[in-house]
C-alpha cells in the first residue's frame, strides 16, 4: 500500500487529492459560439457567465416604463394623460384620506382618463374628509354617502349613482372594518362572535352585496371590471 503524499505544510493528503493537485490549471478552450459575446457579469462578488448566441441576434428594445406620480407626496404633476381608460366611468368605495389605498387607485384611475365617482361614511365630517380628500384628485367629486353593512344604504347608493350617471364601466370595493376595541393587545381571542362576524360582513360580505348591485348597471353597456 502506498504511503500518504505530503503536502507543503506537512498534512498527509490521500493521492487522489494530489494527482487532482498536480492537474492543469489552464483553463478550458471557449466554444466558438461564446466568443461572439464576452462575459457578463451579475453583480458585484458574483460569478461571470457566457452567453451563446447566433451572430443574427438582436436584442429586443427596452419596453418603457410608466411612472405614476403621487401628488399626496408633492411629486410633480403629470404633464401627459396616458388616456387608457378615456370615456371609462366608474365608483370608488373606500376612500377616507389621502393614505388611502381607494384614494391612490382613484388617482390612477383618473390620470388614465377615467370618470371616477365616490362613496363615503354616513355623517357630515365623514362627508368632509372624503371630499377634502378628493378634491385633490378632482374639481367637484360626485359624493353619496353609504354604509356597507346595511342593504338599504347599499341600494341607495348604486341608485343614486344609475340617476347620476349613465354607466357603470368599473366598480373598486377597498373598504375593511374591525371594533378597535378587539385589536387591543390580548384582546383578539376574547372576540364576540357578533363583532367578528360583523367584522367579515362589512370587510368581505360586502364585496359580494356591491357586485350584485353594480351587475345590472354593467351589462348596459357590455360589461365591467370590479
Amino acid at each position: 500500500m502506498s504511503s500518504p503524499v505530503q503536502s507543503l505544510g506537512g498534512t498527509p493528503m490521500s493521492s487522489s487529492r494530489a494527482s487532482w493537485s498536480n492537474r492543469s490549471t489552464s483553463p478550458p478552450a471557449r466554444s466558438c459560439c461564446a466568443k461572439s459575446l464576452s462575459d457578463r457579469s451579475l453583480g458585484s462578488g458574483s460569478r461571470s457567465r457566457s452567453l451563446c448566441m447566433p451572430e443574427s441576434y438582436t436584442r429586443a428594445p427596452r419596453r418603457p416604463t410608466i411612472h405614476l406620480s403621487s401628488t399626496a407626496r408633492n411629486h410633480p404633476e403629470r404633464t401627459r394623460n396616458m388616456g387608457l381608460l378615456e370615456g371609462k366611468v366608474g365608483l370608488v368605495v373606500g376612500v377616507a384620506n389621502d393614505r388611502s389605498y381607494a384614494w391612490h387607485i382613484a388617482n390612477a384611475l383618473h390620470e388614465h382618463g377615467a370618470t371616477v365617482a365616490y362613496s363615503h361614511l354616513p355623517g357630515e365630517k365623514n362627508a368632509r374628509r372624503t371630499g377634502k380628500a378628493v378634491e385633490k384628485i378632482t374639481a367637484n367629486p360626485w359624493l353619496h354617502p353609504c354604509d356597507a353593512g346595511n342593504d338599504e344604504s347599499l341600494d341607495e347608493l348604486f341608485n343614486a349613482y344609475a340617476k347620476d350617471h349613465d354607466r357603470l364601466d368599473f366598480l373598486v370595493h377597498s373598504i375593511a372594518f374591525a371594533d378597535r376595541e378587539w385589536l387591543q393587545p390580548g384582546m383578539f381571542s376574547k372576540t364576540p362572535r357578533k363583532a367578528y362576524l360583523d367584522a367579515i360582513d362589512i370587510s368581505a360580505y360586502s364585496l359580494s352585496a356591491m357586485s350584485g348591485r353594480a351587475q345590472d348597471l354593467m351589462a348596459k353597456n357590455g360589461g365591467g371590471s370590479i
